[in-house]
């Protein structure tokens, strides 16, 4: 691996702790902390690229608690729209085992 990819996952995995703390941290109403992440569009943006270390940070770190996994399912369910023209991810939202699994097929 290259130095330049190291620093891409190493950038990725900031923007992986950013959401995060976008998802626990930010206003009151999920929805505008979801819709107003900057690290949530920026992963969007990366797609299949953010994949990877999404999958890695996952499976280290489960999602606890209710917003968090549902802010992974959204995000995730964004990026199949983008990337998954048979939109093949799982139906509910919350199963991250079933979004670990889809991502796990189209992560590069």
């Amino acid at each position: 691996m290259s130095d330049q990819e190291d620093t891409t996952r190493d950038e990725i995995g900031a923007l992986v702790t950013w959401f995060e703390s976008d998802i626990i941290y930010d206003a009151h109403s999920f929805a505008i902390r979801f819709e107003r992440s900057l690290a949530q569009k920026t992963l969007r943006r990366l797609g299949q690229e953010a994949l990877t270390p999404i999958i890695a940070h996952l499976r280290e770190h489960p999602p606890t608690g209710t917003n968090l996994n549902l802010a992974w399912g959204h995000l995730l369910e964004r990026i199949e729209r983008d990337i998954d023209p048979e939109g093949k991810g799982p139906q509910q939202l919350t199963d991250t085992e079933g979004w670990l699994t889809w991502a796990s097929r189209f992560a590069t």
